[in-house]
């Protein structure tokens, strides 16, 4: 088994979802529309990536509102002047949230009669932009999002909660829109690619001015068969390819560990996205992180078995890592793993024994993917 295949995979399939060329794909593709816009809002950790691949498309645009998380703005690039690049909280929204939802909706409002509207929107957007109805109390609401992040609430019930607040999502930032078209395109981040739950929302609008209905240009799908394809070319087996990652992940790292230990060899791939139950003390981790720990307790002194666990966006809970990286010897590299995984204290476990997975930023967000690979 070659060393690292797994995360070799994995990064294979996020490429393939980048949001730079999935949007430059989409609109050279439709370029027959009667649409040319002259107004781009992107929102999402993937904020940046889609921008540029409007601007590949579109390089004379001039008003450009880019909305991302923090640490996720691309320094290098060269963006047209009068670009407004603005960074937010996530995963829970802040006082940097409601002056980003404030600006948006002020962008949006201040568009001519003329202007057709580019919305890009990613995964995060939930978080970075906020502006609550009358009558919701904004601690309230934070505390609320906090304690459902905290548990296993499953993202669209929580994205359901967002949208029922905001002024902004469930298509609220765009019925005031009073240009001539407007069109969406989304990278999605959660199950089944609903329009109504990606940012909870944001980029849903009246069918009166739709350019074109909104779409899907990358999704956890699509960097799967990425994946799938690519370990076929490599001469490997594919056993599972599923989006079927839901659920606790203590209940979820059985179920893989089982079916990787009986299942014949080859490579198998699942997106989606677990849940975590945090202590009422967590240490620092991810739901990525953790199910890597737990898989490293259940696959102990296995061998021939590498798993790479790791968000698409490059960003695990609040760390530095996408996620973990695991074999038969990780759990004996680390000096207290059952406190740890107590403790949710999955960074520091998987950093010790060198099994953190650490991209950046990563131009795209479709949720997670693990890879395993099992050796004949």
């Amino acid at each position: 088994m070659s060393h690292k295949l797994s995360l070799k995979l994995w990064q294979h399939g996020v490429a393939r979802v980048h949001g730079r060329h999935s949007v430059h794909d989409c609109l050279k593709l439709s370029s027959g529309l009667e649409f040319n816009p002259s107004a781009v809002i992107s929102v999402g950790k993937a904020a940046c990536a889609m921008a540029q691949g409007a601007l590949d498309v579109y390089p004379t645009l001039s008003k450009l509102m880019i909305i991302t998380k923090f640490n996720h703005l691309y320094g290098d690039y060269n963006w047209p002047v009068g670009t407004n690049l603005l960074e937010a909280s996530h995963p829970i929204p802040d006082s940097t949230s409601r002056i980003a939802g404030m600006q948006l909706s002020e962008f949006v409002n201040n568009l001519k009669p003329h202007d057709d509207l580019l919305v890009l929107v990613s995964g995060g957007a939930s978080s970075l932009v906020e502006h609550l109805k009358p009558n919701h109390d904004w601690n309230s609401f934070v505390g609320r999002v906090t304690e459902m992040i905290t548990s296993d609430t499953e993202i669209s019930e929580i994205n359901n909660f967002r949208a029922s607040c905001s002024s902004l999502k469930n298509g609220g930032l765009l019925s005031n829109f009073r240009g001539h078209a407007a069109r969406s395109l989304l990278i999605s981040d959660v199950p089944g690619n609903i329009i109504e739950t990606i940012g909870s929302g944001l980029a849903m609008m009246p069918a009166r001015y739709q350019a074109s209905p909104p779409a899907i240009v990358a999704c956890n799908e699509d960097a799967r068969l990425a994946i799938v394809e690519y370990a076929q070319e490599l001469g490997y087996a594919v056993c599972c390819n599923e989006e079927t990652l839901s659920g606790p992940v203590p209940e979820l790292a059985r179920h893989l560990a089982e079916t990787i230990i009986n299942g014949p060899p080859g490579i198998y791939v699942w997106g989606g996205e677990p849940t975590i139950n945090l202590p009422e003390s967590p240490g620092l981790g991810g739901r990525n992180q953790a199910l890597a720990l737990h898989l490293a307790l259940l696959l102990r002194s296995q061998h021939g078995i590498e798993i790479c666990v790791a968000g698409t966006d490059g960003t695990d809970g609040p760390t530095e890592a996408a996620g973990g990286i695991i074999d038969g010897t990780t759990y004996n590299r680390i000096t207290n793993p059952l406190e740890a995984i107590e403790r949710a204290a999955s960074f520091d476990a998987l950093s010790e024994a060198g099994a953190l997975v650490i991209t950046g930023p990563t131009g795209t967000n479709v949720m997670d993917i693990i890879v395993a690979v099992k050796a004949v």
